[in-house]
């Protein structure tokens, strides 16, 4: 069961990419839209709250404060998993873009918060 938590909880953190869609383009039903429109980056900014190292921390933090049972603990290691695999290997983000206060700080612009390179590539 706890695989399938974690599997769940490091997938379901990219809803985060579906919620910056919306504020920024309206509410659609078309998944394709969505799908394309964050691989090619389309964005003005990068909310991705979920996306947060500071978050990360935080639910490890809780968890151990408040002795979650096994179901938080798989679910912080979905979510862990992801992000570490996110901060390996895109690279076109800068390190910090993976904290919101760093986010925060630079007003969530987009170009703020990929390397100089540009924009991921596919």
């Amino acid at each position: 069961m706890s695989f399938f938590i974690s599997l769940a909880a490091g997938v379901l953190i990219d809803v985060d990419h579906i919620l910056d869609y919306y504020l920024q383009q309206g509410i659609t039903l078309k998944i394709k839209n969505i799908y394309f429109w964050c691989l090619e980056t389309r964005c003005k900014f990068l909310f991705i709250f979920f996306h947060s190292l500071e978050l990360v921390f935080l639910l490890w933090i809780i968890i151990s404060l408040f002795k979650l049972n096994l179901f938080w603990v798989a679910f912080a290691i979905g979510i862990t998993q992801h992000m570490v695999l996110d901060v390996l290997f895109n690279r076109e983000v800068n390190i910090f873009g993976y904290f919101l206060s760093f986010r925060i700080i630079k007003k969530f612009r987009k170009e703020n918060i990929f390397r100089e390179s540009g924009t991921p590539s596919a």
